[in-house]
């Protein structure tokens, strides 16, 4: 037996599918959005870091408290996420390189 599936029928489905799909989904305004819990560390970490210019992040280039990993999704090409070294200084991220090694 042959099922045809017409414009209208399609249309329909989806339609309801989606309807069901928001049931529990919640709309807020920015007013309503969660707030960070505390920023009063991350904000003591900034100020406490001196930078003036460019060449102070240079000459302390290797100076991080620890290299992270991560990715960006996006405008990466075939390998579905590009890896970057992420240098964590404070607890603020400072410096991205991409690893560039995909094996």
């Amino acid at each position: 037996m042959v099922h045809t599936l017409s414009r209208r029928k399609f249309l329909k489905t989806t339609a309801g599918s989606a309807m069901l799909g928001m049931v529990n989904f919640q709309f807020t305004s920015h007013i309503e959005a969660n707030e960070p819990e505390s920023m009063d560390g991350i904000l003591q970490a900034a100020m406490d870091t001196n930078y003036q210019s460019f060449a102070d992040v240079y000459r302390k280039q290797w100076r991080w408290d620890r290299v992270a990993k991560g990715t960006h999704y996006v405008n990466c090409g075939y390998q579905r996420g590009c890896a970057f070294n992420v240098y964590v200084k404070n607890g603020i991220v400072w410096r991205e390189e991409q690893v560039g090694n995909y094996r």
